[in-house]
């Protein structure tokens, strides 16, 4: 009995013992912060399988095609277009990829200098850099209009716009960075026409010709009259019976008259031919009122003639 309560206690004084020489109980962890809640598309995308993705994007790119965001759809199609995707998206993908590719317009850019062609000219689209220089390489745009600004180091910039369609490929875009010319001299403006007239001048040769006209009806009258003076003078002093000599010279005389009057009679026929044959020609009108003839009037003043022997009465005539 004195043993069992012994051991007991001995038991007892081992258990009190062990309790104090024991470790002291670690301190309590604090507890981990919470994560931060992602955004409902995050945790979509996050939580969603490569299928879904692959099936989400399939559907993107159909809709980015139908509003003409060609780049959008192509980006859409390369991510279904991935091998880790279902084999009926990736056929439709990688067939549909083809088709938007060849629908995207693409642009050269193009800008002329004084000195040729120029490279260091940025160009904007909006306010994205599109190209910080030109390098002649074509360059994807959207469909639709665009203004591109071309801007050189020197801050001169110019703006083109042009509307983009679907399938133009390497479309030119130019602008002109040369000097303009300089504007031309006003041209002096020309001379107004003369106003032209039918004219018929009369030719130099009718002048000459009637002038020799008269000058032989002058000689004939002036023979005849020498020819009838010296008739008259041999028929009161020696008719019938006058010299041969004196015959002579009234037949001479009457002779030469009629020379001089047959010449005025050709010449003056030929003057008045002549006359009414003139050319007309067309002249400018100041030069015909210049040239036109003045009216003329012809003065006629008596003139006596004698000689030793011989006298007459004639007729001296002048044009004013």
């Amino acid at each position: 009995m004195h043993g069992l309560i012994r051991l007991a206690l001995a038991l007892l004084v081992l258990t009190l013992g062990g309790a104090c020489w024991a470790d002291p109980p670690a301190p309590e962890a604090e507890p981990a912060a919470a994560p931060e809640p992602l955004p409902p598309e995050a945790s979509a995308v996050a939580l969603e399988s490569p299928t879904e993705a692959c099936a989400r994007q399939h559907e993107a790119a159909q809709v980015e095609r139908m509003g003409d965001h060609l780049q959008q759809a192509r980006d859409a199609l390369l991510a279904c277009a991935h091998e880790q995707c279902p084999s009926v998206i990736r056929s439709d993908c990688i067939t549909w990829l083809g088709e938007v590719r060849a629908l995207i317009p693409t642009v050269v850019f193009e800008a002329l200098g004084d000195d040729g062609l120029l490279t260091d000219v940025e160009v904007r689209l909006g306010d994205r850099v599109v190209l910080p220089r030109l390098d002649g390489r074509p360059v994807e745009m959207p469909v639709g209009f665009a203004d591109f600004s071309f801007t050189r180091p020197s801050g001169e910039r110019k703006t083109v716009r042009i509307l983009l369609r679907q399938g133009e490929t390497n479309r030119i875009v130019s602008v002109d960075f040369r000097t303009p010319p300089a504007p031309p001299a006003p041209e002096e403006p020309l001379p107004r026409a003369p106003e032209m007239v039918k004219v018929r001048p009369i030719p130099t040769s009718v002048w000459l010709l009637g002038a020799s006209t008269l000058v032989a009806l002058g000689a004939g009258a002036s023979l005849g009259t020498v020819a009838k003076v010296k008739e008259g003078e041999a028929g009161s002093s020696c008719a019938p019976n006058c010299a041969s000599g004196v015959v002579s010279e009234i037949k001479d005389f009457a002779l030469a008259a009629d020379i001089a009057f047959g010449l005025a009679i050709v010449t003056g026929v030929t003057t008045t031919i002549v006359y009414l044959g003139r050319p007309t020609v067309m002249v400018p009108r100041d030069q015909a009122l210049a040239t036109r003839p003045r009216a003329r009037t012809l003065t006629l003043t008596p003139q006596v003639l004698a000689s030793p022997g011989l006298a007459w009465l004639g007729l001296r005539g002048r044009f004013q």
